[in-house]
């Protein structure tokens, strides 16, 4: 197994990081943040993140860019991806922009997705994620506008959890949430504070939802490939 560097201080672009990762770190598995471009490679000043096939066992936030006295920001992609455990959440997210969590698996986090408050957009993509067991009655938790598209979920919710769980979608004014095709273990699931599009919702026993986590692909080869360089054309690349 490989593991990712704690702390990777990232803004927006192009990067694609495609492993097996297994990070355990009281902080969080990777960080997203500019970070005023101090102490960054200088090919990674300006990169958007795109996490495939990775592994985040116990950690404060898996991905994150909202840690305390880290300023900037950073935005992500994070597909076919296992959360384990989580203290605070799998993705945490402050600043905001254009965001997508495809066909994950999450089991025993506090939240699949925490999104701190605010009146900003952040259109979010939430797809195929299978989220099992949340300790925290919000398993995503989003104050944002968005808007928010959530399809083909999977969420199964402990009984335990008071009071019901659910999904909130909500900024300080009116946010806007697209909900098809998901399943949940808990009646009445999804909450939004303004526009919510509810189409084709179950509810099912959670007995019938399983907890079996999906197996990832082996590490990519290296094919070694050759590595060019380009000239500068900012002071700050």
């Amino acid at each position: 197994m490989q593991t990712i560097l704690s702390k990777i201080l990232l803004s927006v672009f192009a990067v694609e990081h495609s492993a097996t990762v297994s990070r355990k770190h009281r902080s969080c598995g990777l960080i997203l943040s500019e970070h005023h471009g101090r102490h960054i490679p200088r090919e990674l000043q300006r990169a958007r993140f795109v996490v495939w096939y990775s592994q985040f066992d116990d950690c404060a936030y898996g991905i994150t860019n909202r840690l305390p006295n880290v300023t900037g920001a950073g935005n992500w992609r994070v597909y076919g991806s296992i959360f384990r455990r989580s203290k605070q959440a799998d993705n945490g997210i402050q600043n905001t922009g254009v965001f997508s969590m495809r066909d994950n698996y999450s089991i025993g986090s506090k939240r699949f997705i925490e999104a701190g408050g605010t009146n900003n957009p952040s259109p979010t993509v939430i797809q195929g994620n299978t989220i099992v067991d949340t300790t925290e009655s919000n398993s995503i938790s989003i104050r944002n506008q968005g808007p928010i598209l959530l399809y083909d979920n999977v969420i199964r919710s402990l009984s335990s959890i008071v009071p019901r769980p659910k999904v909130f979608i909500g900024a300080f004014s009116n946010s806007d949430g697209i909900a098809v095709g998901n399943t949940f273990s808990v009646p009445a699931a999804i909450e939004v504070n303004g526009s919510l599009t509810e189409i084709d919702t179950s509810v099912v026993s959670p007995g019938t939802i399983g907890s079996i986590e999906p197996s990832l692909p082996p590490t990519e080869p290296n094919l070694e490939r050759a590595v060019i360089e380009v000239p500068s054309v900012h002071p700050r690349l």
